[in-house]
């Protein structure tokens, strides 16, 4: 009989699984609705692929990551196993194929996003699949107390009213008690069953340090620290200024944010985990899905909007259980902006109409019309005919989207898909025929396996690197092969695909459900209040974290700025900046300064409460106390 060890050992070559892994998979195993609470880097595809092979039929993973969803049917092609995927932006015509292969191929998962359950072609299919669990990942967003609440997830427990025996795996790296009883409520689950580790990450120091000047310190902290590392910034545009700035201090490090082109991405990526590049300067849009355990610090240049997106990418600093920082830098502008933002992300209601309806007169939809369609969507283009704010606009979508009435996939998380639409008989008979194509269509055949059955993405670049053809040739003998039905081939573009889920609608019709709008809008100014609190609470941090995940511990970390006393009553956070302004001014131009020095310039200040900075500061490598104790040296 073959064991859950025995899968891991033939496709992932481990000897044993990592704590509570191994749990959940018996509990899927045995048929049992089970909340698997695992934070960042606990391994949690492992926890539905592994049982997956071990159960016949085909495993259902609901995911909003529709970046990852190819990568991880990428990792799993490498391993000999067969995958699916269906997200918002394919066409009716693709959506079809991968479904009929659902039915009735050899497939061992089938990715989808949450919109997608809720299609009649899907539900028509869905009743013929032999599916043996489904695997709901990113389960927080089911939960309207969660971060990141999504109204399509609230319709995947009806899936069991379809087949009533079905067993449910959510996972999730971050969720407070409220969260954990209410996915498994919104799941239906027959009865409670939770797996969770500990949040608790013992190796690694939670820092946060008021800062005036974020670009010196940052260079500074990045001279003094040894190893890999992210930092992360609020906005693209703040990405490329600290790149720049690290840059001409001659700090190996690159940017990576989502509007970069793929390739590009994926090159800087590849770079980083090889360590030929040091640091990672990033949005949120990296790290998902990233495993490299020896990153030895993150870094965060703006305050994160809520404690669960903090928690997850500092945790990305010390996988492999080696000391570690996350380090937080904040000034007060930061406060004020982060609240600000939750305004900017709600725009209030009658905007959003008016976009909604500005949408639809661009894309030339009748009202009444357009279910299921597909339309490119370039923003700036939109935003400027309109006259309407790109970011207001954007947001705007976004409720739309959460609100079930439209769906937007952007243009950076997709390949150009191809699909060869002649059998293999037919396309040999062809290639003899057609001897300019023969060439091109063998490396794709070869490189690109299921593409007779399947849209597949595919790289140009990569395919004329390989094939020796320019890459003008290779559009255009794809082009070609489409015009005359060998190929059905659809272009990656660098607009937003926007689907309309249901027609669109009148402006009497049109209305945003109270759970996606004030509900949201409530949750979402909660969390910056949580995180802010955050900043300003004198609590041990990593107590402060475990805490708000429901995770009741007594101890202290005695690692934190909290538990070294940088934030004591007796030291408030403007005299800790002004203390190592002027000890870092002083050095400077000189090699030098004496302790005693400082504690006379500040006479008003204890000493004791001095020294704790000058220790701490030295403790974070921003500054070196001499062997004397009695000096600061350069």
């Amino acid at each position: 009989m073959i064991t859950a060890t025995d899968i891991l050992k033939k496709y992932w070559g481990f000897d044993r699984f990592r704590p509570n892994q191994e749990a959940i998979i018996n509990a899927v195993l045995a048929g049992k609705d089970t909340l698997a609470l695992l934070p960042t880097g606990g391994g949690k595809s492992l926890c539905f692929q592994v049982p997956a092979l071990m159960k016949d039929g085909i495993c259902i993973v609901i995911t909003p990551l529709i970046a990852l969803m190819q990568d991880q049917i990428n990792n799993l092609a490498q391993k000999g196993i067969k995958a699916l995927a269906i997200y918002s932006g394919m066409s009716h015509r693709e959506i079809d194929i991968a479904l009929d292969n659902a039915v009735y191929g050899d497939y061992a998962f089938l990715y989808v996003s949450p919109e997608r359950l809720q299609t009649e072609l899907f539900i028509a299919r869905f009743k013929k699949m032999a599916v043996n669990f489904i695997a709901v990942d990113e389960a927080h967003c089911i939960s309207q107390w969660g971060h990141d609440f999504r109204p399509s997830y609230l319709k995947i427990a009806d899936l069991k009213l379809i087949k009533p025996n079905l067993t449910f795996l959510a996972l999730t790296a971050t969720a407070t008690h409220a969260v954990a009883e209410d996915i498994q409520l919104q799941l239906g689950f027959k009865d409670q069953h939770v797996i969770k580790s500990s949040f608790a990450r013992h190796n690694l120091k939670y820092i946060t340090l008021p800062s005036e000047n974020k670009l010196d310190d940052i260079v500074l902290l990045a001279n003094k620290l040894k190893g890999s590392g992210i930092i992360y910034c609020g906005t693209r545009k703040n990405t490329k200024i600290l790149w720049q700035y690290l840059n001409d201090k001659g700090i190996s490090a690159t940017f990576y944010h989502a509007g970069l082109d793929k390739e590009i991405r994926k090159a800087r990526q590849e770079q980083w985990m090889r360590n030929e590049i040091r640091i990672m300067i990033s949005t949120n849009a990296f790290g998902m899905g990233i495993d490299k355990p020896d990153v030895k610090f993150v870094m965060h240049a703006d305050i994160p909007e809520n404690l669960e997106s903090y928690f997850q990418e500092a945790g990305r600093a010390g996988r492999d259980l080696s000391p570690a920082r996350a380090v937080l830098y904040f000034d007060k502008r930061d406060k004020v902006e982060l609240r600000d933002k939750v305004a900017l992300r709600y725009p209030d209601l009658p905007t959003i109409k008016k976009i909604y309806n500005a949408l639809g007169n661009h894309l030339q939809l009748a009202i009444g019309a357009g279910k299921d369609s597909v339309f490119n969507l370039n923003l700036n283009e939109f935003a400027a005919k309109y006259n309407l704010n790109i970011s207001v606009s954007y947001n705007a979508i976004k409720l739309l989207e959460i609100s079930n009435l439209i769906s937007l996939s952007e243009h950076n998380f997709a390949l150009s898909r191809m699909r060869i639409l002649i059998d293999k008989i037919a396309l040999y008979q062809y290639q003899v025929k057609n001897k300019d194509y023969n060439q091109l269509l063998q490396f794709i055949i070869r490189s690109h396996i299921g593409i007779f059955d399947n849209y597949l993405p595919i790289n140009e670049s990569i395919i004329a690197k390989k094939t020796k053809f320019s890459l003008q040739k290779v559009v255009n003998l794809l082009e070609k092969l489409k015009s005359q039905q060998v190929i059905d081939y659809i272009p990656k573009t660098k607009d937003y695909q926007i689907t309309y889920t249901c027609e669109r609608l009148s402006d009497q019709n049109m209305r945003l459900p109270k759970d996606v709008y004030a509900a949201r809008k409530t949750a979402a100014e909660k969390s910056v209040d949580a995180m802010i609190s955050y900043l300003d609470n004198a609590i041990c941090r990593q107590q402060f974290l475990l805490d708000y995940f429901g995770e009741q511990t007594p101890s202290i970390c005695r690692q934190c700025n909290v538990c070294l006393g940088l934030t004591s009553p007796s030291l408030n956070v403007d005299n800790q900046q002004r203390i190592k302004t002027f000890i870092l001014a002083k050095l400077t131009d000189e090699t030098f300064i004496e302790i005693s020095t400082i504690i006379k310039y500040f006479h008003q200040i204890e000493p004791d409460a001095i020294m704790q900075t000058i220790r701490w500061l030295n403790d974070q490598h921003v500054l070196t106390i001499d062997k004397s104790g009695q000096k600061i040296i350069r």
